[in-house]
């Protein structure tokens, strides 16, 4: 009896003591994942606030770009106003070009004098607009950013910029839609990446506060607390330090993190509440299977119940763990740029599917690999983060993909210590080729645009005294007899009179790229387009031994203006029977996707050396003894023009390929 119950003694201890190792247990695991949501957490507000902080940069130069074409169009209006006064047709072409809503023409006193609006509100400025027009008058200033407030002339709210006359006391007012520079924003700025990161249903709002108070916010988050009223944010925000705490949202539990950053020497705080519903799961099954473990003491022997303590312990803890990583992997896939990050022995830990995709690199080939290994080279100055132990910005990195596709990106390399010690280094990529790429395009046509309104200008001066010259050429051949030598004089005049004509057909050109007419789209069948200029090219480039082939369907239908087209292809293979002068062959080829329409111009003449190459589509270029350099500048003129692209590939001695890429349809009602 004694022995049974020493028995059941044991057992009831033997019970107590492993609930009791069970509880300690589940308060163990209960810290443990705590621990691990704080440090995921970490992870993933400090990758959200490079990202934020890379946006909100790239925000600014956007903004920087906007001015600067407003101010190049305020400009350009005026010089118009210099040369006499603007017509109501000149001010639209301008806006036109620009792309701008008004051009204002103000008196020294603000009062309109002429505008691009179809209605006018009032001719009177407001008390706002007067004070900066005031101002401007006080100042040296030449222009003033005033930001988005309502037009007084045309009672709308735009984007607007003030500028000085240079030539006569008045303003220029330039002005475009508010609309259109919210939908620039919206497309590339906070907003995008709030609403890019709320897709994951475990975020359940974001919050960017600075000291005057919400920066930008979820949808569903519209009231908050400022920084000074709220101790726990103050803290954070006074010390730059991460912070968490639980609050209630909507009734429910939510993790708040709370993590500051600098923009522009301003602090702006993150606060992101994460949902605890799957956690809380969780650790209701966690405390189910422990109830259950206990009971289950009771009918089993001492000998297996350590090791079933020891085993629950471990399979709680790579469960939480295993979730979490999955939590913190689903939300590194669905950013939009580039995501690597490296452990303290310079392994990649982290290399997320935008990455991947960007560097043609596979997730497999790189996780797990040395850093230095996978690059060779120290790509992303990952050696000099870790000697000044700061953040590395590079804002333009070239990239050479292993199918030899070449790409630019900007990248942020920062490093996180743990007490003293290496902890991560995250290293935020974006690829920034197609935004080179337009910026490069922007820039080309503004500087064609300027120099097109130049040659204009110019050419209305050189043509007057042509005129007159041509006239005296007349007089001397109706009104003035030769005594001697008649012959002569009448060769002379005659070579006055075509070197004049060539002059006024330089000035045609000119005029004809610096005022473009309108393009007239039609839907036409593209390949008979070039089966025309073959047979207008052919016996040219039969004198100098060049044969022309083509490659391409009997049907390529797209919408484009024939005649400028044909102006396109004729320069083009016009320059490649001149590059091959001891013969050759030129092949043209056609090819057409749904979206667009690619043409190839390939020769195999002596080609064009790299340093040229940037060089080729700019205006007054050339490289030819006889050449004004209008050719590919027109070429590109009308390629931009038709919404399209053209690229030059070329290898010395071995040819230039010309290709052209135009889009299917261009809306046609």
């Amino acid at each position: 009896m004694n022995k049974i119950k020493l028995i059941i003694a044991l057992v009831l201890l033997s019970s107590i003591v492993i609930i009791s190792f069970l509880v300690f247990d589940y308060y163990q695991n209960e810290d443990n994942l705590d621990q691990i949501e704080i440090t995921q957490a970490n992870s993933i507000i400090t990758t959200i606030n490079l990202d934020f902080q890379h946006t909100l940069e790239s925000n600014l130069q956007l903004e920087d770009f906007i001015i600067n074409e407003l101010n190049t169009a305020a400009a350009l209006a005026d010089h118009i106003n210099n040369t006499g006064n603007p017509s109501l047709k000149q001010i639209k072409s301008i806006a036109d070009e620009f792309e701008i809503t008004n051009i204002e023409y103000l008196d020294n006193y603000g009062n309109l004098q002429i505008s691009s609006a179809d209605s006018i509100h009032s001719k009177s400025p407001s008390n706002e607009l007067l004070n900066y027009i005031n101002y401007l008058k006080d100042t040296n200033v030449s222009y003033l950013d005033l930001g988005t407030m309502v037009n007084p002339y045309t009672n709308n709210t735009m984007y607007l910029l003030l500028r000085k006359r240079t030539q006569s006391k008045g303003f220029i007012l330039i002005g475009i839609k508010n609309r259109n520079l919210i939908e620039l924003r919206r497309s590339f700025g906070i907003g995008a990446k709030i609403a890019e990161f709320l897709k994951n249903s475990d975020i359940k709002y974001i919050i960017l506060q600075d000291k005057n108070g919400i920066y930008a916010a979820s949808d569903n988050y519209l009231e908050t607390p400022s920084i000074q009223s709220d101790p726990f944010l103050l803290h954070s925000f006074s010390n730059k330090s991460m912070d968490t705490r639980f609050s209630q949202y909507r009734g429910q539990k939510v993790l708040e993190i709370i993590k500051p950053f600098s923009i522009n020497d301003d602090e702006i705080l993150t606060r992101i509440g994460f949902s605890l519903a799957q956690i809380e799961e969780v650790r209701q099954s966690s405390s189910e299977r422990i109830l259950f473990a206990a009971i289950l003491t009771f009918v089993i022997l001492i000998v297996l119940m350590s090791y079933i303590l020891t085993r629950k312990k471990l399979t709680t803890l790579n469960i939480e763990h295993s979730k979490i990583k999955a939590h913190l992997n689903f939300i590194l896939s669905n950013i939009a740029d580039g995501v690597i990050a490296l452990d303290s022995e310079m392994r990649i830990i982290v290399f997320n599917d935008a990455v991947a995709k960007t560097l043609n690199i596979s997730q497999n080939v790189a996780l797990n690999q040395d850093y230095f290994n996978l690059f060779n080279i120290d790509l992303f100055n990952v050696k000099e983060a870790l000697t000044t132990k700061k953040s590395i910005l590079l804002e333009k990195v070239k990239y050479i993909t292993t199918d030899s596709i070449e790409r630019f990106l900007s990248s942020t390399t920062n490093i996180i210590f743990n007490e003293n010690s290496l902890e991560t280094i995250i290293i935020l990529i974006k690829d920034i080729t197609e935004q080179l790429k337009v910026q490069k395009q922007l820039e080309v046509k503004e500087q064609q645009s300027v120099i097109g309104e130049l040659a204009s200008g110019i050419a209305h001066e050189i043509r007057n005294p042509l005129n007159a010259i041509n006239i005296i050429i007349q007089r001397f051949q109706m009104e003035f007899e030769v005594k001697t030598n008649d012959e002569e004089f009448q060769r002379m005049l005659r070579i006055l009179k075509n070197e004049i004509q060539r002059i006024n057909n330089i000035i045609e050109q000119f005029l004809s790229f610096a005022r473009p007419p309108k393009l007239n789209f039609q839907r036409v069948n593209l390949n008979e387009i070039v089966d025309e200029i073959i047979f207008l090219m052919e016996n040219q480039a039969k004198q100098y031994k060049i044969n022309i082939y083509k490659n391409y369907e009997q049907y390529t239908f797209l919408e484009i203006d024939a005649n400028k087209i044909k102006q396109v292809l004729i320069n083009l293979i016009q320059n490649s029977i001149e590059a091959m002068p001891d013969g050759g062959d030129i092949v043209i080829s056609t090819q057409q996707t749904l979206e667009q329409t690619i043409i190839k111009i390939t020769d195999s003449g002596k080609g064009i050396p790299e340093d040229k190459k940037n060089k080729i589509f700019s205006l007054y270029y050339t490289t030819k003894k006889n050449g004004n350099g209008l050719g590919l500048a027109i070429v590109h003129q009308i390629v931009s023009e038709h919404n399209g692209e053209i690229v030059c590939n070329s290898s010395i001695n071995k040819g230039t390929t010309f290709e052209i890429t135009l889009p299917n349809s261009h809306n046609l009602i």
